[in-house]
């Protein structure tokens, strides 16, 4: 190049120079972004990792819920329980019933589902 350098004008073998710089610069800049190739694929795969996990925990969680009370009228029957408290959990269909219209009656019924367990719970927290 020094040869060259010699048949050129100084603005040239300053613009030479300057191209030779900005193809270092690029060339780092690209080595650069290729060391960070890795990072940032296990980056994503923990932030798609732990999405996943909280999506799946909220869809085990809400499958091992209890199940809760009937709040529709679809599919059910004219048959009344045999007591207004149960030591038993009363079924789907007789509470859908019991919503409809208590006591025969056509006023629209409450159901309280609550176990003896839940009552003891409360109880202790309200005296805390």
């Amino acid at each position: 190049m020094n040869e060259n350098e010699n048949k050129l004008s100084p603005k040239e073998v300053y613009d030479l120079k300057k191209q030779d710089k900005e193809k270092g610069k690029k060339n780092e800049k690209a080595k650069e972004n290729i060391s960070k190739v890795p990072k940032k694929i296990i980056k994503t795969f923990f932030y798609l990792l732990v999405t996943a996990a909280i999506i799946g925990g909220i869809v085990w969680i809400a499958s091992q819920s209890s199940h809760l009370p009937t709040t529709s009228m679809q599919n059910h029957v004219e048959e009344s329980p045999l007591s207004h408290i149960l030591t038993t959990p009363m079924p789907d269909r007789i509470q859908r019933h019991m919503l409809e219209h208590a006591d025969g009656g056509d006023i629209p019924g409450i159901l309280f589902n609550i176990t003896v367990m839940t009552i003891v719970v409360k109880m202790i927290l309200f005296r805390n």
